[in-house]
């Protein structure tokens, strides 16, 4: 799988030096340590393994021009007792980190826990929240409130734009079917080109 992963486009994509300052900015919320550093992280790939007993989707979200905000969902079914055992994992790295811990915060009618700390930007310290949640067998994580409301408004209702509602979207998801069966894909990608240039902030083609 790392092999194709490197012989696709969107591989060579995100290796050109254009995008680390904003791949850097995307996978620090959830990832990076208090001092920002991404490479000793908070929720691992090992974690996820950990917990997963099917499908799971990472999307980077435009909530704000220029900030990106991540979102993390994972399918547990039957897993119950591996997310509880991440849970406490994550309730010890954050309190290493001096992190502030809340349990008892609601948003969209489901109980989330959130752990506010400190990130080190640049010579720049920032504030960050970072979100978790179980809800129908789901295990959610994000680094914003708002997007996760969101998430959850649309939780059980039909959406008019949703994902698979975007022309592009499904468009890509057609051609893709003819190379290769959706069914037997390690691993499926999408890009919105105008949703990239605004999560960099560039002005307006």
């Amino acid at each position: 799988l790392n092999a194709d992963w490197k012989k696709s486009r969107i591989a060579a994509l995100f290796a050109d030096a254009k995008m680390q300052p904003f791949l850097a900015a995307a996978k620090q919320p959830l990832l990076a340590d208090a001092s920002g550093d991404a490479s000793s992280t908070i929720l691992s790939w090992d974690d996820l393994l950990s917990i997963s007993a099917g499908s799971a989707s990472a999307g980077i979200v435009a909530v704000e021009k220029n900030k990106p905000a991540s979102i993390l969902l994972v399918d547990t079914r039957g897993k119950r007792s591996q997310v509880v055992e991440l849970m406490a994992r994550l309730r010890d790295a954050y309190a290493k980190l001096g992190a502030k811990r809340s349990d008892d915060q609601t948003i969209g009618n489901q109980r989330v826990v959130a752990y506010e700390l400190e990130v080190q930007g640049g010579e720049q310290t920032d504030k960050a929240t970072h979100f978790y949640f179980l809800r129908d067998d789901v295990f959610g994580s994000t680094d914003s409130a708002a997007l996760l409301a969101d998430v959850f408004n649309r939780w059980n209702e039909p959406s008019s734009d949703s994902l698979e509602k975007l022309a592009s979207f499904e468009s890509i998801r057609r051609r893709a079917s003819l190379a290769m069966p959706m069914d037997s894909a390690h691993a499926e990608w999408f890009l919105d080109p105008f949703g990239f240039q605004t999560l960099l902030g560039e002005p307006d083609a």
